[in-house]
């Protein structure tokens, strides 16, 4: 039997046929008849359970709660240092980011989907609701306020994160669909909003709190521009530098999430 199967496979000419993503060898005699496949006992598709790794685990309450634990003692040690507002902040924000994580996976993330779909329109409510709440945000953390500040944020916010959006998805020629548009634009808040909240605490201190210093520009013969650029660069440098690092480090010191390492791997 052994040598009618050699004898077989030494006459014919294996070729690879693709089954959906996959290759496989067939083998064909001199006549090109099919003889022998793979995959002729068995139908399989990249969505078959045979196909899905069976070392995927779920999180278990338990596990979830000990991993909280880190939270937790990182507000002890910071109680410990005496801060003790930073380590309530920490666990309130814990706390909501928690919350807000359950209730938008369990309620809303597919009604979401589902009602924008492809409606720019639909869309665009969405990314105006989410840059008023993070305007909000950036507020908060603020030490000083000025009147008309929301709308300052506001604006800033949307059309950063606006043009941005839109560049990016002219360059990758996306079609214009909520699953896309959502994550991406929220990904480009939350940079965002720490870059905001950082270059403007930076600005609103240095022009409060060094005040003298501005004025002797101004009666040194500076005019306003000249007068306020210090504070302004030292702003964006003080907004940029976390992302600029985060960039510099990412791959060898920062590994990119589960979603970046997606696109890249299909990229590549």
């Amino acid at each position: 039997m052994s040598a009618f199967i050699s004898s077989i496979r030494s006459s014919s000419s294996a070729q690879l046929v693709g089954c959906n993503d996959f290759i496989t060898p067939v083998y064909y005699d001199t006549k090109h008849h099919l003889l022998s496949t793979q995959l002729s006992a068995m139908k399989i598709t990249p969505s078959s359970p045979a196909l899905v790794s069976s070392t995927a685990s779920t999180l278990t309450p338990s596990q979830l709660i000990s991993s909280s634990s880190t939270i937790i003692i990182t507000a002890l040690l910071l109680r410990i240092l005496g801060l003790n507002d930073q380590s309530s902040k920490i666990i309130n924000a814990a706390g909501r980011m928690s919350l807000q994580l359950t209730i938008m996976g369990v309620f809303l993330l597919t009604p979401l989907f589902a009602f924008a779909s492809t409606s720019p329109l639909k869309i665009s409510i969405w990314i105006s609701i989410v840059a008023a709440i993070a305007s909000k945000e950036a507020i908060s953390r603020s030490k000083y306020t000025y009147k008309g500040q929301m709308k300052d944020c506001f604006i800033a916010i949307l059309s950063g994160v606006g043009i941005t959006l839109i560049h990016l998805m002219a360059c990758i020629k996306a079609k214009i669909n909520a699953q896309t548009i959502i994550p991406m634009s929220g990904m480009l808040f939350g940079n965002s909003l720490s870059a905001m909240t950082l270059g403007m605490s930076s600005l609103l201190n240095s022009y409060l709190e060094d005040r003298q210093m501005i004025e002797l520009r101004l009666a040194r013969g500076a005019n306003v521009r000249e007068a306020a650029l210090p504070p302004i660069r030292k702003a964006v440098e003080t907004s940029l530098m976390p992302t600029i690092n985060a960039m510099a480090s990412t791959g060898l010191i920062f590994m990119p999430g589960k979603s970046a390492f997606v696109l890249f791997c299909r990229v590549l």
